[in-house]
């Protein structure tokens, strides 16, 4: 498993993440267990040429603005 983000602002260099935390409440990590749950179930009934990534901010309808973004990509890419 590999983690890249990017910095708050316009810097578009991404970065491999040496360790990630989350700071949330009890239901949006609930809902983030569940996209991940999702992915994994997607990409294992799928293939890199069907399934490429997908974003948090597809998978829950109340994710404000202001909050980070989380891409599940293929591990074959």
């Amino acid at each position: 498993m590999k983690v890249y983000g990017y910095e708050k602002g316009d810097n578009e260099e991404m970065l491999e993440m040496k360790e990630i935390s989350f700071q949330a409440k009890p239901k949006r990590l609930r809902e983030l267990a569940n996209f991940l749950l999702k992915s994994a179930d997607e990409i294992e009934s799928s293939n890199k040429n069907q399934w490429d990534h997908v974003h948090l901010q597809d998978f829950i309808q109340d994710l404000a603005q202001e909050e980070p973004d989380i891409v599940i990509a293929h591990p074959d890419l």
